[in-house]
């Protein structure tokens, strides 16, 4: 009897991890919706994975999730911006002129209906930061969010209390990266430079054209002699020298999309601006998190994806492709009807083109 009864008090408790780990792997899964078009009403939902709507179409336009459960979109009715959680319901009720996405840091920037300036919301919707400014960026993981003041039209930074950290000085400011460096126009050269969270110059050389740094340290800036674009360092000096048409970032691989000077077809470069990838795309894009870039043939003129010895895993067939997501679709045009649809890495519809327009995948928390 005691046998009996310690095998089913074992049993019970067994059945009870195994019931308990598989609800956890269950409510532990990602979820992921995407906005698209719908073709007859023209008025945007979101799909699943399935391609079915989880969300009606019924705005006007749209946004992927946030990291906090919302997505901002435009009410079809009165033409003005709110949020809705993963039910398609307002949790904040349509009132902006425009509304984007909310950062890491729970604030999201939005346009007064009224004062047609900007400020900043909560997840309630009410203002942390008034409305007071011409434009702004969102915040950076730093706690400092680019603005444009809107008595000189200037721009600077401000914490998250909307207070100037960095004063307005600047013909034009951009996000703040995680190493520190923000890209800056400076308002009497017109030049590009980079700056620190204090809001002082980290480099002495100026730039036609900047953009931020990739993962490796290198970014790729424009020489403002010759209008080509190399790579520098963190100190401003060149590692690879002015000689491309345009550059694009350093991908994790290490590898980097270039338009060659003299031929401009588009091959891939290493971090000493060697091609690994010869030069012979009308178009190519930095490589994705899976191994895969979208390239455009130069031959026939449509779009497909290479792996990193430069042969295609996916043929060029559609007209338009992006970046594939993090639950493994990519969003492109189709070849012959240009309607937007979903692939896998093997290049086969996951859900078939029926939308006009639509946007990739995001994970809904």
């Amino acid at each position: 009897m005691k046998k009996t009864l310690l095998s089913l008090l074992i049993f019970s408790l067994l059945f009870s991890a195994f019931g308990c780990a598989s609800s956890n792997d269950k409510n532990s899964e990602s979820r992921y919706f995407a906005p698209v078009q719908d073709a007859k009403s023209s008025l945007w939902g979101y799909i699943d994975k399935t391609g079915d709507y989880v969300i009606e179409p019924k705005f006007q336009s749209e946004s992927i999730f946030a990291a906090n459960g919302l997505a901002a979109v435009q009410d079809a009715d009165n033409g003005l911006m709110g949020y809705i959680d993963e039910t398609g319901d307002f949790v904040i009720k349509p009132k902006f002129a425009v509304a984007r996405d909310f950062a890491a840091n729970g604030l999201a920037g939005v346009k007064d209906a009224k004062s047609e300036t900007w400020g900043y919301i909560n997840k309630k919707g009410g203002y942390v930061i008034k409305p007071e400014f011409a434009y702004t960026q969102d915040f950076a993981k730093n706690g400092l969010a680019a603005v444009m003041d809107v008595d000189t039209g200037m721009w600077g930074y401000i914490d998250e209390t909307g207070i100037y950290v960095i004063q307005p000085k600047f013909q034009r400011a951009t996000d703040f990266r995680e190493n520190g460096f923000a890209v800056v126009i400076d308002a009497e050269s017109g030049r590009s430079s980079y700056i620190d969270k204090t809001g002082e110059y980290v480099t002495e050389q100026q730039f036609y054209h900047a953009l931020n740094f990739a993962e490796n340290g290198l970014a790729f800036v424009s020489d403002s002699e010759n209008n080509l674009y190399g790579y520098v360092d963190k100190t401003g000096e060149y590692v690879i020298k002015p000689q491309f048409r345009v550059a694009n970032t350093f991908a994790a691989n290490g590898l980097a999309a270039v338009q060659d000077a003299e031929n401009e077809l588009y091959g891939y470069i290493d971090e000493t601006g060697n091609y690994v990838i010869d030069p012979q795309f009308r178009e190519a894009f930095t490589f994705n998190a899976n191994g895969l870039a979208a390239v455009q043939d130069a031959d026939n003129g449509l779009m497909g994806y290479i792996d990193e010895t430069g042969g295609y895993v996916i043929e060029p067939k559609f007209q338009n492709v992006y970046d594939f997501a993090e639950n493994g679709l990519a969003l492109v045009w189709d070849g012959d009807s240009g309607l937007r649809g979903y692939i896998d890495k093997t290049g086969a519809y996951v859900i078939q083109p029926q939308f006009t327009k639509a946007w990739n995948f995001g994970k809904v928390n």
